[in-house]
């Protein structure tokens, strides 16, 4: 006596595998593309230059200056990216824990009752998400203080969309004692159905995440001027004068002749030394008449850092 293998009925005809079913395909072939290490890193980096953009651009610096490898954008990318990452999980397993604890015969004993009205308030909140969306990308000035959004909504409104037209469909099915009411889930059609909806949705997850990175980058820059007084003061020393005409920078000639620095610097409070510069932000300093000090480092300058309450000292 023969036995059936699994996937295969005894008459040799394929039986549908649930694992190959509509989503799970198409989030394969999403998986697939997006999956690669390379794809990952250049999205990390994207956001990480959104993020470096911002931050300097607060200041008035063009990022470019500072020269960051591809790693320094992915650590940046990081401060930009965790809360989505949590947020997103967070809704995952929201959904999975609600989906769990639901009874089984929930659906079955209300469809009815709320399917219709399930699928028209479901159909109306996403056309109203998709106006926002079309909104942030048609003028997005408009909207523009309203961080993520734009994106958020464009995700929320096509999963919504999709929800109001399953319910719909199962409506139909019921009206019609149909058991399905629908295409096989093998189908092409669904598969490419559940490909869009992949693409749509994370095109507005990349979005949201885009702004926020973006956000991050400016939120930080305030946060860091913020709490500028508590940073150690930066000494710079120079073998020639620099002629600083920076606010609060108090320039010092020292009195011995033969020093190999003579000309020396207070008032500073150093940033970042990246690409052969360093970026230097003054006590004191403000959004609205700050000077941004960017110097070329070189064997001419020499740093000395002290605590943020010291007081400059004769050279």
């Amino acid at each position: 006596m023969g036995t059936a293998t699994v996937g295969e009925d005894r008459s040799g005809s394929d039986v549908t595998d649930p694992s190959d079913s509509g989503p799970v395909r198409a989030a394969k072939i999403f998986g697939a593309i997006v999956a690669p290490a390379t794809m990952l890193t250049a999205i990390m980096f994207y956001f990480g230059l959104l993020h470096a953009y911002w931050f300097f651009d607060a200041f008035g610096v063009d990022y470019t200056i500072f020269e960051f490898r591809v790693e320094d954008y992915l650590i940046r990318s990081a401060d930009g990216l965790f809360v989505p990452l949590i947020a997103i999980a967070a809704i995952l397993l929201t959904g999975l824990w609600a989906h769990h604890l639901m009874p089984i015969n929930f659906l079955q004993r209300r469809a009815r009752s709320w399917a219709l009205a399930g699928s028209v308030a479901a159909a109306a909140t996403a056309a109203v998400l998709l106006t926002i969306a079309g909104v942030g990308i048609m003028v997005p000035d408009s909207i523009q203080i309203f961080t993520a959004v734009p994106g958020l909504s464009l995700t929320a409104g096509v999963a919504l969309l999709f929800a109001a037209s399953k319910l719909d469909r199962w409506r139909r099915a019921l009206d019609s004692n149909s058991e399905t009411g629908s295409r096989s889930t093998t189908s092409s059609a669904v598969v490419m159905e559940w490909a869009a909806i992949f693409i749509i949705a994370s095109a507005g997850l990349f979005w949201a995440a885009g702004d926020l990175s973006a956000a991050v980058g400016s939120q930080r820059a305030a946060q860091l001027v913020a709490n500028l007084s508590s940073w150690p003061g930066a000494v710079l020393y120079s073998e020639k004068s620099l002629s600083l005409a920076v606010p609060g920078v108090i320039e010092t000639t020292c009195k011995n002749p033969e020093a190999a620095h003579r000309f020396r610097y207070d008032g500073l409070k150093m940033i970042l030394h990246s690409g052969g510069n360093y970026f230097f932000l003054h006590d004191g300093w403000r959004f609205d008449d700050g000077v941004a000090l960017v110097v070329p480092a070189s064997d001419a300058l020499r740093l000395e850092f002290v605590n943020a309450t010291s007081r400059p000292v004769a050279c």
